[in-house]
């Protein structure tokens, strides 16, 4: 009996991967897709759970308590971890079905304001306008207020690059660079600029900065703005 237990233990995880990994992969209405998205892993829990409980069942009517104890205490050294997955889970689903959070969101709570780069089973990971990534767990935003900023799809990412002396700290270049890119009438507020990436080469502080506007052409007039107003750092 032992082994239909460990055939069913694999196939549950064996179809449910494949059940992730073609939601992910195929391209359907979004809002069935982000649905599906928080329904499959609670399907999933639960049938791990009636698994785990038929195989308690099964050791218990066949009499092999050291098989059961050996269970309990397998059962018990998960409980812990097992909570906190479970309790930051079932934030998460919360949090979908009341539409909060979803990826490519702007939000904004407590010290913490950024983009949401990806939901998972646990946690959502955010970028905010250093161009840090940061990792929350579902329980930690659950009671928060959330500030959820607009989007507009017209607006388009662009990548601005700028050169700036090696020697100038990088906190004030991107204070100033946010400031002056947040000035030009052609910038988005509502998805703000971010850092995308910081190297230095040949003395220089060579920064990229992501920007949202509703035209490609007007990144030239953006630039040469910025690069004026910014002049008396180089």
């Amino acid at each position: 009996m032992f082994p239909k237990f460990a055939i069913a233990a694999l196939f549950i995880f064996l179809i449910f991967r494949t059940l992730h990994i073609v939601n992910k992969a195929y391209k359907y209405d979004k809002k069935i897709k982000y649905h599906i998205n928080y329904i499959l892993p609670i399907i999933e829990f639960l049938i791990w759970i009636k698994l785990a409980l038929q195989f308690a069942i099964y050791i218990y009517e066949e009499n092999n308590f050291t098989a059961l104890i050996l269970f309990v205490i397998f059962i018990l050294i998960l409980a812990i971890p097992g909570f906190f997955l479970i309790r930051d889970f079932s934030f998460g689903v919360y949090l979908k079905i009341l539409n909060k959070i979803d990826k490519g969101d702007f939000i904004e709570f407590d010290n913490i304001k950024g983009e949401i780069l990806r939901t998972r089973n646990f946690n959502i990971e955010l970028r905010d306008k250093q161009g840090h990534i940061k990792t929350i767990p579902y329980s930690k935003i659950k009671s928060k207020i959330i500030d959820k900023h607009g989007t507009n799809p017209n607006l388009k990412k662009q990548i601005l690059t700028f050169n700036f002396p090696e020697n100038i700290q990088i906190n004030k270049i991107v204070a100033e660079l946010e400031k002056n890119l947040l000035n030009t009438p052609w910038v988005s507020i509502s998805q703000a600029p971010f850092i995308e990436s910081i190297t230095t080469e040949n003395g220089k502080q060579i920064i990229q900065m992501a920007v949202f506007t509703l035209k490609k052409e007007y990144i030239e007039n953006i630039r040469q703005i910025v690069e004026k107003n910014l002049s008396y750092l180089n």
